[in-house]
């Protein structure tokens, strides 16, 4: 990216977003275990242990930022977006699944998982331009778990 501001002096900016929600949004984690809390019959699983860590922002959030990033960041430069707060996967899925009255089947995150499917980005050069997460997750994911049943 720095080169092709560097040649053509264009003004450019990268983001890097983590796992972004909030209402309407597209099939990803979120909505895709909603839908199967809501239809499945027995208890919901997941894929994996759960003990993934990932960085969750609700879209009021990025928008935000990226209004902030594309206003005041450096030309070339790379920011990351997210909320600085990683997440197990299996805490999400069971807020998820306790907002629908659902039990979820995964085992419990091993206490000695090595991180290797972690993804979360360091936020540091958004959060010094003044970039910060608004939205509570709780709160966010709650609203957005209610606006998929409408």
């Amino acid at each position: 990216m720095k080169s092709a501001f560097e040649i053509t002096g264009i003004d450019t900016k990268s983001v890097r977003l983590a796992n972004v929600y909030g209402p309407h949004q597209q099939r990803q984690m979120i909505q895709d275990l909603a839908i199967r809390a809501q239809s499945d019959d027995g208890p919901v699983t997941l894929r994996s242990s759960g003990a993934e860590l990932r960085d969750f922002i609700h879209v009021d959030d990025c928008a935000a930022g990226l209004w902030t990033i594309c206003q005041s960041g450096t030309s070339g430069e790379v920011y990351n977006l997210g909320s600085g707060k990683p997440r197990r996967v299996y805490e999400v899925a069971q807020q998820i699944c306790s907002h629908f009255g659902k039990i979820l089947e995964a085992k419990e995150p091993d206490v000695h998982y090595d991180g290797q499917h972690d993804a979360f980005p360091d936020i540091t050069k958004a959060m010094q331009l003044g970039v910060s997460s608004q939205v509570p997750f709780e709160a966010g994911l709650t609203a957005t778990l209610e606006r998929l049943v409408q």
